[in-house]
C-alpha cells in the first residue's frame, strides 16, 4: 500500500515530475506530494484520506507476473495505478461466453452467487455479499460440505447443497445459484467444450488476487457472473439476447462479450437498449478477421467495440500497434493488449491472443469505474455513457505504428489503448466529461438520397457534473475526413432528440476503391458524423457515427426491401405455390421464413412463418425446396441452430409431425433427393455433432440411415462437428444416388493436416475408395474455430466422360478434384495466377469456400469457381481476399483470381450470363460489402459491381422472377435487406440452353450441389414444365438430359412461346414497364 500523502497533484501535459513525488498514476501525470507547491503542476487537491484498496500481493511475487506486463509497467493498461484506489468491491461483470471451468484455482472463488437461491447460507465475513469464500467458511461447513471431494468448496458443492428443483426467488430460473446456461437450458454454467474460451476471458477480467497462484485479473475484486450463451464455433443471437437480459436482471454493472453473434435481430437491439437504460455498460470484441466489416455485437450502438494490440519490439512500450488480425473501422472505440497470460481449463495458464483477450481489459476497467463511484457515493450514479467518455478521454493515444495511425481517433486502434490507472484517477479527481452520444442514424445505416434528401440526426447531450453544456455537430466524408463541416450547434441538453436535418445533396462521399494491394477501408459512400459536447469546466465529450449514402440503381420493382432481421442463409428461387411464377425463399436470423413474390416482392399469404422454438431459432441453414410428401406441391425445409428441422407446405402450414429435433445445432443446408427410388424426396441433413440422416416426410430415416461420419481407420478417430452441407448425385453412374459430405475431422501435424470427405450409397453403405483426405495447412490464426472440411462438396462432370467428379477443399487447403472412386484427378492451383489477374503475388487457400460449375471460357466444358483467401502477411489489403476460377484440368482462367474486398465464408458463387453476350459471369459477395459479377476476362457488365454497404454473407441467386424471359439477380445482406436487380440477359438462350449454369447456392432449390440436377423452367401453361440441366448446354425432362430429342425441342418451343408473349406485352424501357406487367 502506498504511503499517505497530504496532496494529490496533476502535472501539466509534458511536464517532468520533480524529485520527491510519490507516483500514484504516473501514466496520467498524477503524483502525491507533501506540498501543493509543485513546479509544473496544473492542479492539486488535498488527499481526502479515503481508504485505499489493498494492492494485490500475488502478481508481483508470482512467477507469472513478468508475463502479466499487460497490467503494469510501460505500455500496459496501468491497472496497478488503478488498484491504489480501487480493486472492484464486488462489482459484477457478466461474462457472456462459452461458460467457465468452475474449479479453476484462479477463478472458482470469483463466481457471483445468487442469494435468492441460497437461503440459509451465512455471510461469513459480514460484508453484505454472499461469495464462494463465504460458502467455504467454517460457519457454513455443515450446510455446504465438499461434495465432490476436491479439497475445497466450489460451485458444484454449492449446487449440491442448494439445488432443489424449485425456483426459490421466482426469477424464472430454477436453481440458478450463480450463472445460467442458455445453451443447455439449465443452471450449470460449466464450459463443456475443449476450448475454454469463457475461462480465458473471465480470468483476464477478474481472476483472484492474494491467493498465491496464477496472476490477477484487471479487476481482481470484481465478481464474475458467467452466462453460457453458446459454444465454439457459434453463438446464437437468441441466446445472446437471453443472456443480456439475465445479466441485467441479476445485478451486472458490466456485460462482457468476447464473442460474435451470427446475425442482427430486432430483439438483440432491444436487449442492448434495455441494458443501457438499466445503467449497464457493454463491451464486445471487434473480431479477428483482419477486416473492416462490422461484427455483432460489437457494432451495436449501445456496445463499444474493442480491438487488439500486439507486443511491440520497442522496449518500454509493449503494446502500441494494432494486432494484424484485429478488425478495424469507424466503429472501433478502444484497443487493449492481447497475447497475454490467462487462466485456462484444468488449472493451466495460456498465452491468449485475439480481440477476445483484449476486450476483458476494457470490461474490467469499466467495472473499476463503477466500483469507485459507488464508494464515492456519486450522485447521480455514474451512467454507461459517462463511463464511455471517461474511457475515451483517459485512453493513451496510439499514433504512428504499423498502421501509421493519425493522432486522435483512428480506425485501427480507435481512441487508443485503455488506461485503467488514468480512468480511475480521473473519476477520483472529478474529471468526468459530459455525455455526447449519437442515437441515429445507426452504425452503417444505409441512406438513399432519393428518399427525401434530408437525414434526421438525433443525439443525447448531457452534463450531470456541470452547470452547463454546449455542443456542435460536424459532418465529413470517408472514414477519416480531412475536412469537417459544422451543421448544427446548441447550448442546451438533449435526450435522444433531433439536433439536425442533414442536407444529403451537400455531401460527396468517396466512390468505392478497387485498387489491388491498397489498404482496404470502407470508404465507398461513407459519411461520418462527429459530435462534441463541452461543459462549463472545459471538459469535452465526443461521439462518432458512420453511415452509407447510396442509391440502389437498376432495382426490380418492390426492392430493396427490409425483412426485419439479418440474413446469412442463402435465398432459394423456386415455384413454391405452383402458379408457374417463381418465389424467393428466405430464412432470417430471428427464425422467420419468408416467401416473396418474384414479380412484386410482396409476401405471399400465410407467410412469413416462425420456427417458434423456445430454445432459439437462428437460421444459418439455407432453405431447400421440393415435394416431400408426393402431393405435387413443394415444401420448404430448413434447420435452426437450436437443432430443429422444419418443413412447411406452400401455404405456410407445417408438415405433419414437424419440426423434428435432431439434438444439436444444424449449420448445414439440407438436401432434398429421392434416395430410395420411391418417387418421394428424402431430407438429407446432418446436425453439428450428430449422424447423417435421410428422413422421409414422416420424419423417420429410410433403411440404412443414419450413418456416422468418422474415419475409424485411423489409430485415434476424432469425432468432429459437421458444418458442411451434403451433396447428392449419381457418382458411379449406376442410376442411384450417392451422398457426399465433409466433416470437421483433422488429422496429422497442425501445419500439414488432412480432412475427411465421405461418400455413401443410397442405402447408407460407404462408397469404395472413400473417405478421401484433402490436405489443409491449418496455419491461419485461431479466429477460424472450425476445422477440417467446412465448405460443401460440389458435383459435376468436369471431364465430359458422363460421370460426376467431386470438388472440395479443406480449411486453408487447396481445392481438389476427385473421381467417383475417390481417386485424386486434379488440384486446383493456389498460386501462379492467370496472366491478367488483379491480385498481387500470393498463395490462395480455401477457407470455407464452395465450388460452382459453369462454362466460363466458352469451350463447352465445365469450369470451376470458388472464393479463396491469400496467405500473405499483407493482411487488410485489397487482393488478400479473392475469387478463383479454374479450367476443369486445374489451371487458372486468364483473369483469375480476382480481388475481393472481404471474406466469402461458406459462399457458393452463382454463374450466369447476365448481359446476354454469350459469356458467363461469376457472382459473389463478401464481408467487404460489394457484390461482383466477373467474366473470364475480369470484366463486369454495365451497372456492376453492386456496392451494398452491408456484409453479404449469403450467396446470390439468378433467375427469371417475373416471366419476362430476362434474368434477375437476388442478394440478401446480414442486416436484412433483400435486393433484386433486373438484367438484360435472357434466361434461355437462342439454342435452348439455360444462361444460368449455377443459379443459386448449391445449384438448385433442392440444394443438391450437383450440376447434373435438372432445373425446372416454369412455362406460362398450366401443369407444363421443361427441365433444363444446369450445365449450360443441354435440356431435358429426365435426370440424364441430352441435346437431342423431344426434351430439346420442348425447350426451344418454350423460348419461342416466351418471345411471342413478350411481343404481346409491349416492352419498352424496362424500368418504366415493369410496374404494370400482367399478372403482377
Amino acid at each position: 500500500m502506498p504511503p499517505f500523502v497530504p496532496f494529490i497533484v496533476v502535472l501539466c501535459t509534458g511536464a517532468p515530475p520533480p524529485p520527491g513525488l510519490e507516483p500514484l498514476a504516473p501514466s496520467a501525470g498524477i503524483y502525491g506530494s507533501s506540498s501543493p507547491d509543485v513546479p509544473g503542476a496544473c492542479s492539486f487537491e488535498p488527499d481526502r484520506a479515503l481508504p485505499l484498496a489493498t494492492f494485490p500481493d500475488d502478481p508481483p511475487d508470482d512467477a507469472l507476473w513478468p508475463e502479466q506486463d499487460n497490467l503494469s509497467g510501460p505500455g500496459s493498461i496501468h491497472a496497478d495505478e488503478a488498484w491504489r484506489l480501487e480493486t472492484g468491491g464486488g462489482t459484477i461483470i457478466a461474462v457472456l461466453d462459452t461458460g467457465v471451468d468452475t474449479t479453476h484455482e484462479d477463478v472458482y472463488r470469483k463466481l457471483a452467487l445468487n442469494p435468492g437461491e441460497l437461503e440459509g447460507l451465512v455471510d461469513a465475513d459480514g460484508d453484505g455479499v454472499l461469495t464462494v469464500d463465504d460458502a467455504g467458511a467454517a460457519e457454513n461447513a455443515a450446510r455446504v460440505p465438499d461434495a465432490n471431494g476436491n479439497g475445497f468448496i466450489d460451485r458444484a458443492d454449492i449446487g449440491a447443497a442448494f439445488e432443489d428443483g424449485i425456483d426459490d426467488d421466482g426469477d424464472g430460473f430454477v436453481d440458478n445459484v450463480s450463472g445460467w446456461d442458455f445453451e443447455d437450458g439449465d443452471a450449470d454454467e460449466t464450459d463443456t467444450g475443449v476450448d475454454g474460451h469463457g475461462t480465458f476471458v473471465g480470468g483476464l477480467a477478474g481472476a483472484s488476487a492474494d491467493n498465491g497462484v496464477g496472476g490477477a485479473g484487471a479487476c481482481p475484486d470484481c465478481r464474475l457472473l458467467y452466462v453460457r450463451v453458446g459454444r465454439a464455433p457459434m453463438i446464437m443471437t437468441s441466446r445472446l439476447v437471453a443472456g443480456v437480459e439475465y445479466a441485467v436482471a441479476h445485478g451486472a454493472s458490466v456485460i462482457h462479450m468476447s464473442i460474435g453473434a451470427i446475425q442482427s435481430t430486432p430483439a438483440l437491439d432491444a436487449a442492448f437498449r434495455h441494458a443501457h437504460a438499466a445503467g449497464v455498460f457493454a463491451a464486445a470484441a471487434s473480431g479477428n478477421e483482419h477486416m473492416f466489416h462490422a461484427n455483432l455485437p460489437a457494432s451495436s450502438p449501445e456496445v463499444v467495440a474493442i480491438g487488439a494490440l500486439q507486443r511491440s519490439t520497442t522496449p518500454g512500450d509493449e503494446w502500441r500497434s494494432r494486432a494484424a488480425y484485429s478488425d478495424y473501422g469507424p466503429h472501433v472505440f478502444l484497443s487493449a493488449p492481447s497475447e497475454v497470460t490467462t487462466p485456462a481449463p484444468r488449472d493451466t495458464y495460456i498465452q491468449c491472443g485475439g480481440t477476445s483477450c483484449a476486450t476483458p481489459h476494457v470490461s474490467a476497467t469499466a467495472a473499476l469505474l463503477f466500483a469507485r463511484t459507488r464508494r464515492m457515493e456519486l450522485d447521480p450514479p455514474i451512467a454507461p455513457d459517462e463511463v464511455v467518455q471517461i474511457l475515451r478521454a483517459s485512453a493513451e493515444d496510439l499514433y504512428g505504428g504499423d498502421d501509421d495511425a493519425a493522432e486522435g481517433w483512428d480506425p485501427w486502434t480507435g481512441y487508443g489503448r485503455v488506461d485503467a490507472g488514468s480512468a480511475v484517477w480521473a473519476v477520483e479527481l472529478g474529471d468526468i466529461p459530459p455525455v455526447a452520444r449519437i442515437d441515429a442514424p445507426g452504425w452503417y445505416a444505409i441512406v438513399d438520397p432519393a428518399d427525401d434528401g434530408l437525414l434526421d440526426v438525433t443525439a443525447t447531450v448531457r452534463a450531470d457534473r456541470s452547470e452547463s453544456v454546449s455542443w456542435e455537430l460536424e459532418v465529413g466524408t470517408g472514414t477519416e475526413p480531412d475536412d469537417w463541416t459544422a451543421i448544427a450547434a446548441g447550448d442546451t441538453e438533449r435526450d435522444a432528440a433531433s439536433i439536425a436535418r442533414l442536407d444529403l445533396a451537400t455531401l460527396e462521399p468517396p466512390a468505392p476503391r478497387f485498387d489491388a494491394g491498397a489498404r482496404i477501408l470502407p470508404d465507398g459512400g461513407l459519411v461520418t458524423l462527429r459530435l462534441h459536447a463541452t461543459d462549463a469546466s472545459g471538459r469535452v465529450g465526443e461521439a462518432r457515427r458512420a453511415f452509407f449514402l447510396r442509391a440502389d440503381t437498376g432495382s426490380h420493382p418492390g426492392f430493396p426491401r427490409e425483412i426485419g432481421a439479418g440474413v446469412a442463409a442463402s435465398p432459394a428461387i423456386a415455384d413454391v405455390d405452383g402458379d408457374s411464377t417463381p418465389e424467393i425463399v428466405i430464412g432470417a436470423a430471428d427464425g422467420s421464413v419468408h416467401l416473396l413474390s418474384g414479380p412484386t416482392g410482396r409476401e405471399l399469404p400465410g407467410w412469413p412463418v416462425a420456427t417458434d422454438d423456445e430454445r432459439g431459432a437462428d437460421i444459418v441453414s439455407s432453405p431447400a425446396v421440393g415435394d416431400l410428401d408426393g402431393d405435387g406441391s413443394a415444401e420448404i425445409v430448413l434447420g435452426t441452430i437450436a437443432g430443429q428441422l422444419h418443413a412447411w407446405h406452400a401455404d405456410g402450414s407445417p408438415l405433419e409431425g414437424w419440426p423434428i429435433d435432431l439434438g444439436d445445432m444444424i449449420l448445414a443446408t439440407p438436401v432434398l433427393a429421392d434416395l430410395d427410388g420411391d418417387g418421394r424426396k428424402e431430407v438429407v441433413t446432418a446436425p453439428y455433432d450428430g449422424p447423417v440422416h435421410a428422413l422421409t416426410a414422416q420424419g423417420v430415416d429410410i433403411d440404412g440411415w443414419p450413418v456416422v461420419a468418422l474415419d475409424e481407420t485411423v489409430a485415434e478417430p476424432r469425432a468432429a462437428g459437421t458444418s458442411a452441407s451434403p451433396a447428392v448425385g449419381d457418382l458411379d453412374g449406376d442410376g442411384t444416388l450417392e451422398v457426399i459430405l465433409g466433416s470437421g475431422e483433422g488429422y496429422g501435424p497442425r501445419l500439414m493436416q488432412t480432412g475427411r470427405v465421405y461418400a455413401w450409397h443410397s442405402d447408407g453403405s460407404p462408397v469404395l475408395g472413400w473417405p478421401v483426405r484433402p490436405q489443409a495447412l491449418q496455419a491461419l490464426p485461431g479466429f477460424l474455430l472450425f476445422t477440417g472440411v467446412v465448405g460443401a462438396p460440389s458435383l459435376g462432370d468436369l471431364d465430359g466422360d458422363g460421370t460426376l467428379e467431386t470438388v472440395v477443399g479443406a480449411l486453408t487447403g487447396t481445392g481438389t478434384v476427385y473421381g467417383a472412386g475417390g481417386d485424386e484427378l486434379a488440384s486446383l492451383s493456389g498460386s501462379g495466377w492467370g496472366a491478367s489477374s488483379d491480385v498481387p503475388a500470393d498463395t490462395g487457400v480455401w477457407v470455407a469456400g464452395i465450388a460452382s460449375f459453369g462454362d466460363l471460357d466458352g469451350d463447352g466444358a465445365l469450369d470451376v469457381a470458388a472464393p479463396l483467401m491469400g496467405m500473405s502477411a499483407q493482411l487488410a489489403r485489397f487482393g488478400n481476399f479473392m475469387l478463383g476460377a479454374w479450367t476443369s484440368s486445374g489451371g487458372w482462367l486468364g483473369a483469375f483470381p480476382r480481388a475481393q474486398e472481404g471474406y466469402s465464408l461458406l459462399v457458393n458463387p452463382a454463374i450466369a450470363d447476365l448481359d446476354g453476350d454469350g459469356v458467363a459471369e461469376v457472382l459473389a459477395g463478401s464481408s467487404g460489402r460489394v457484390l461482383h459479377a466477373v467474366n473470364r476476362d475480369g470484366d463486369e457488365p454495365a451497372g456492376w459491381p453492386k456496392h451494398l454497404a452491408d456484409w453479404i454473407a449469403a450467396s446470390p441467386a439468378v433467375w427469371d422472377l417475373d416471366g419476362d424471359g430476362l434474368l434477375e439477380v437476388v442478394a440478401v445482406t446480414r442486416s436484412g435487406r433483400v435486393h433484386v436487380w433486373d438484367q438484360s440477359g435472357p434466361l434461355v438462350r437462342g439454342d435452348g440452353s439455360i444462361a444460368a449454369a449455377w443459379p443459386m447456392f448449391r445449384h438448385d432449390p433442392a440444394r443438391t450441389g450437383s450440376a447434373s440436377t435438372p432445373l425446372a423452367l416454369p412455362l406460362p401453361v398450366e401443369d407444363e414444365r421443361v427441365a433444363v440441366s444446369g450445365g449450360g448446354c443441354s435440356c431435358g425432362l429426365t435426370s440424364n438430359p441430352t441435346r437431342s430429342g423431344w426434351p430439346f425441342v420442348l425447350a426451344v418451343l418454350a423460348l419461342v412461346w416466351r418471345r411471342r408473349l413478350r411481343e404481346l406485352v409491349t416492352r419498352r424501357d424496362r424500368g418504366a414497364s415493369r410496374s404494370s406487367r400482367p399478372g403482377v
